[in-house]
């Protein structure tokens, strides 16, 4: 199942990289990937590596509400990113956790146009239709699990010890 391959890719963190890990290599977690990879792990049930990944992504949220990214310049610390925000907060919806830091922080960001710069606090004021589209989610408080045809509904995730053996 894909799901199977997902979890070897899981840090030891408990986040998800952006790049599948190679062999030796550090396995450094991002908010996007770990946001994505998180609905996937509530939409089939695998609540151990849920629970880890979404402990891993509630520790990165900034005091502001955001989520940062290291993209730009992985040598300095992860600034305010509405794109990394985004992908975080369908990882929280997925999760069962409040967004309502995220949508104060997307608010806060808002350009006079209504969109969202990718870095509000570089100092560009220009709107970004990627990240004001990825945003979108977020506001709405829902995750590509809540849409479509057959909505899977947020939940609490758990996970239950493997029963013992004897």
């Amino acid at each position: 199942m894909p799901v199977d391959y997902l979890l070897t890719a899981q840090c030891t963190d408990g986040g998800f990289s952006e790049a599948y890990p190679k062999a030796g290599a550090t396995c450094s977690s991002s908010p996007d990937a770990t946001g994505l990879a998180l609905q996937a792990l509530v939409a089939t049930g695998n609540g151990c590596p849920a629970v880890k990944a979404l402990a891993w992504l509630t520790a990165q949220q900034l005091a502001d509400g955001a989520f940062g990214s290291k993209a730009v310049e992985a040598s300095k610390p992860a600034t305010d990113n509405v794109n990394s925000t985004a992908y975080a907060a369908l990882g929280l919806v997925a999760g069962g956790q409040s967004t309502a830091k995220v949508v104060s922080y997307l608010t806060s960001a808002q350009d006079p146009d209504g969109g969202l710069a990718i870095n509000p606090g570089s100092g560009s004021k220009k709107s970004d239709i990627y990240a004001t589209a990825q945003a979108l989610n977020a506001f709405a408080g829902s995750s590509f699990l809540t849409i479509g045809p057959s909505p899977i509904a947020a939940k609490a995730i758990a996970c239950s010890p493997a029963p013992a053996t004897t």
